[in-house]
């Protein structure tokens, strides 16, 4: 069963790195990286960078052929993923449409409800969610067995059903590096000036969570307010493959 991943025309916008929108969304990617190590097929169009339109995305879902169609929302962006979601489903009805992402955790009840176009939101952290619900799909797809997955809200009689919280990854360690070799990284012009010199940059994610809860801030929503970090060691090896694999001088994290 393969799954194809679409990064959006405009890609992963959030407002405290707007200007900074050249970099890859590491979420997404940690989707990716998930069901490539076990072993299913996966596809991730990166259509920002790429600069695809709608139809252009549609050609290559299309191409692909996959069973399930999977995109990442932020409240920024979240017109422009209902009208692809909406375009993808009019044009492949029998495809599984899931949205993941900080709108989909924070309002995914009212995206379920007025976007019919969307069959699953994923709600919290994703990477465990996804390989149950590829679990799910490839056992035939039975509606009556949805409910056992946490963490996604669905359709339950025409009504938007949240089958629960799913609790967060304690250990993250085990983690696949995010699937960035899955994309045209050399089209991810990030730059960060260091003495005056614009150096390849790249992002990284070392922790997840925040002990705080101000109140202007998605992050203790999405990601809880226990902080869950790297062993030093597997952040020092995912620093190297950056610098290793795609030229990274310079790290945002």
């Amino acid at each position: 069963m393969k799954t194809h991943l679409i990064i959006p025309p405009s890609g992963y916008i959030a407002q405290r790195w707007k200007e900074h929108n050249t970099m890859p969304p590491l979420g997404i990617l940690y989707i990716a990286a998930v069901l490539e190590r076990s072993g299913r097929p996966v596809r991730v169009t990166a259509a920002d960078v790429l600069q695809l339109k709608t139809r252009e995305i549609l050609l290559e879902i299309r191409d692909y052929d996959a069973e399930i169609i999977g995109m990442s929302v932020t409240t920024e962006n979240r017109f422009e993923i209902f009208e692809l979601a909406e375009a993808v489903k009019k044009e492949f009805p029998q495809k599984l449409v899931i949205i993941g992402g900080p709108h989909a955790t924070m309002a995914g009840l009212d995206m379920v409800a007025n976007i019919a176009a969307v069959d699953l939101a994923v709600v919290g952290e994703g990477e465990r969610t996804i390989l149950e619900i590829a679990e799910w799909q490839e056992a035939g797809g039975d509606i009556s067995e949805l409910a056992k997955i946490k963490g996604i809200i669905f359709r339950r009689e025409g009504r938007p059903f949240f089958t629960g919280a799913r609790a967060m990854i304690a250990d993250i360690d085990p983690l696949p590096f995010p699937g960035k070799h899955l994309i045209p990284m050399e089209r991810y012009d990030f730059r960060w000036p260091v003495d005056g010199r614009p150096l390849r940059a790249t992002n990284i994610i070392t922790s997840r969570g925040c002990p705080f809860n101000c109140n202007f801030c998605s992050t203790p929503h999405n990601w809880g307010r226990q902080v869950r970090g790297y062993s030093p060691q597997r952040a020092v090896d995912e620093i190297r493959w950056n610098r290793d694999r795609f030229g990274a001088e310079v790290l945002w994290f």
